[in-house]
């Protein structure tokens, strides 16, 4: 019984650190922002807040604001049902050597509960948010 119970929870313990290896490092938009180089065509995961939404003939793309004003571009694979929502994604980051821009490329992502309650009470006498947006 002992080494049953021994053989079950090994096994459970190596699941769990292939599953760790596995997911992309969680990382946050100041971060891929303050050393995008080191970035670049890597996947990572990362969280924040959507705050503009462009849907055009060639792509569809969001910005999400992470922690600190940081926001960055993402690149989507398919339209979102809404913006001021959280939005974990699992993404490529992008640097353009030629412009210095910094993009994710979304590999999957996933709609989390609505802010923009939470962001307008914020955002109370702030300039307009998007001149904010220049840092893409």
């Amino acid at each position: 019984m002992k080494l049953r119970n021994l053989l079950v929870f090994g096994s459970l313990l190596i699941t769990v650190t292939l599953f760790s290896f596995m997911r992309p490092p969680k990382v946050t938009v100041a971060d891929i922002l303050r050393d995008p180089g080191y970035y670049d065509g890597k996947k990572v995961e990362l969280e924040g807040v959507v705050l503009e939404y462009d849907v055009s003939p060639e792509e569809i793309a969001c910005y999400l604001k992470g922690e600190k004003d940081s926001i960055i571009r993402i690149e989507l694979r398919s339209p979102l049902s809404r913006v001021y929502c959280k939005f974990l994604v699992t993404g490529i980051v992008h640097l353009d050597p030629g412009s210095g821009k910094v993009f994710v490329e979304e590999l999957q992502g996933a709609e989390k509960e609505d802010m923009k309650d939470a962001i307008l009470r914020g955002m109370k006498g702030d300039a307009d948010i998007t001149a904010r947006l220049e840092v893409e």
